[in-house]
């Protein structure tokens, strides 16, 4: 994981030079401790790793493929929110799951840690309660606007992998913003300015509703 993670930092650093400078500084064991505690859940290994190495960003410039990495505490306040939601939203709110059988069909779980967030509601998150099919710690989406889940990677580090391998093949192209600049994934199905939750269905396969 140490070593997907800097290779994936040097790249990005490349293409928008001082982005390095805006990942926050490790965060602390105890604090990591206690959201474990907090969310009766052990983070993965490479989860844990990560955050031990930065605690989310300090400005907003999107590694995560223009999808900003939470602090801890703002991973925490994601977590708080969407476990306050009552029950009936899993019962009333369509789901589903590509592959099939690998994302249970909610709304939202309690075992889904949102660690990236795009500001409008909607996260990428580890999913620690799987379908019968899915792998503990496999890497999804999930939402207010995100009723089709996709397993996007198995694992984190699988999922820096990816977005190391899409920069390597010249899969990507930058936005610039007045304060910021971003990079997104490309294919030839993905037009630019396209958000990478929209782009899912192209990146990951057919919507398999359930």
């Amino acid at each position: 994981m140490k070593e997907t993670l800097e290779k994936l930092k040097a790249q990005v650093e490349s293409i928008i030079p001082g982005s390095l400078a805006l990942l926050g500084d490790p965060a602390k064991a105890e604090e990591l401790a206690r959201l474990e505690k907090k969310f009766n859940q052990a983070f993965p290994e490479d989860v844990r790793m990560l955050y031990l190495t930065h605690n989310g960003e300090k400005g907003y410039y999107g590694m995560f493929l223009g999808l900003q990495l939470s602090t801890l505490a703002e991973l925490e306040e994601e977590w708080d929110t969407w476990s306050s939601m009552p029950e009936k939203v899993n019962e009333q709110m369509p789901s589903s799951s590509t592959p099939t059988s690998h994302i249970k069909k909610m709304h939202y779980n309690k075992k889904w840690i949102p660690i990236c967030k795009d500001f409008g509601g909607n996260n990428i998150g580890i999913d620690m309660d799987p379908d019968s099919e899915g792998t503990v710690g496999q890497v999804i989406n999930f939402g207010a606007e995100e009723t089709d889940k996709y397993v996007i990677a198995k694992s984190l580090e699988d999922f820096l992998k990816f977005i190391s391998t899409s920069i390597e093949q010249g899969n990507y192209y930058t936005v610039e913003h007045e304060d910021c600049t971003l990079f997104h994934i490309k294919t030839a199905e993905i037009i630019n300015n396209q958000h990478f939750f929209d782009a899912l269905p192209k990146l990951f396969g057919r919507k398999e509703t359930v």
